[in-house]
């Protein structure tokens, strides 16, 4: 955990925002364990004023701003028996998995620093669009049951537009389904189909940065959960985010996978099988950490 302190608030209203990164199904569920701690601990994180999710964050932002028992959401992510397949070959699915998390990451880190990123970003939505992956309808299923669903207050979710690779945020004022959006906003390309909303295409807001920590500006504290925080270099975007909301006068937390956290996490961050130690990692991260959080 890194905190990044401004000048003190004084005479005023404090607002206090919180931000939930992309990572997967695996990153959720460290997401999910890390504010399992932080509410078994008395830190309502469900009581910011705002809630802004990527991707796999979306999902667990969603959760947080519906006010469900994020004790009982941890228990989504039960201990998976050891598969019976080949080792050799669970080993090369692992290394497959993660070369596509490295051309993922790069991808991600090269497009949010040039100038013409939407025209980048729409050259890899058409290639999402002709990709062969899960029908829309099989892929939506699982976010069904937010379809009928109001959209929480304080939340909002990323997307981008396949076709223009413009950068998207929705909230409870954009007239938006909320199932639709947070399943736009985790569509993998070329591993999950891009959603349809609104009679247009979008896919995983994280092609922008992994965090877009930066739609918190505004709010006097920010606390930042970033799963793949580990996995970026100094002065990347998660960094570059970080120091522009503290210039702006934010004070900042900055929550990464500590190095037990980081072993577990990886680079599979599609795997069901890691889904639960990283929740446990996160609900221990949390335990260590919440002392340091109580001033936030």
């Amino acid at each position: 955990m890194s905190s990044f302190p401004s000048a003190n608030r004084i005479g005023k209203d404090v607002s206090k925002a919180i931000v939930l990164g992309g990572g997967g199904i695996v990153g959720m569920a460290w997401h999910t364990g890390v504010v399992a701690g932080l509410a078994e601990a008395g830190f309502d994180v469900s009581a910011a004023d705002r809630l802004i999710g990527t991707s796999a964050g979306a999902v667990v932002g969603v959760r947080l701003g519906l006010g469900l028992d994020m004790a009982r959401e941890l228990e989504r992510f039960e201990r998976v028996p050891e598969a019976s397949e080949d080792k050799v070959q669970c080993r090369d699915d692992g290394r497959h998995a993660e070369e596509l998390t490295r051309r993922f990451l790069t991808i991600v880190a090269e497009v949010s620093a040039r100038e013409d990123a939407d025209q980048r970003r729409a050259q890899i939505g058409r290639r999402a669009m002709e990709a062969q992956t899960p029908s829309e309808e099989v892929y939506f299923a699982r976010f069904a049951p937010l379809s009928d669903v109001a959209w929480p207050r304080a939340f909002s979710c990323t997307a981008v537009d396949v076709v223009s690779g413009a950068f998207v945020v929705w909230d409870a004022a954009s007239g938006v389904n909320l199932a639709a959006a947070v399943a736009a906003s985790c569509a993998i390309p070329l591993r999950s189909p891009p959603v349809l909303v609104q009679n247009r295409r979008y896919m995983d807001g994280s092609l922008r940065t992994f965090t877009n920590a930066d739609l918190a500006k505004g709010h006097d504290r920010v606390l930042v959960l970033a799963p793949l925080g580990h996995l970026e270099a100094p002065g990347q975007a998660v960094g570059r985010e970080v120091a522009a909301l503290t210039e702006s006068g934010a004070e900042v937390t900055l929550v990464t996978p500590d190095a037990g956290a980081a072993s577990i996490i990886g680079m599979d961050l599609m795997n069901p099988a890691l889904q639960y130690a990283a929740a446990q990692a996160g609900l221990r991260q949390a335990r260590d950490e919440v002392d340091g959080l109580r001033g936030w």
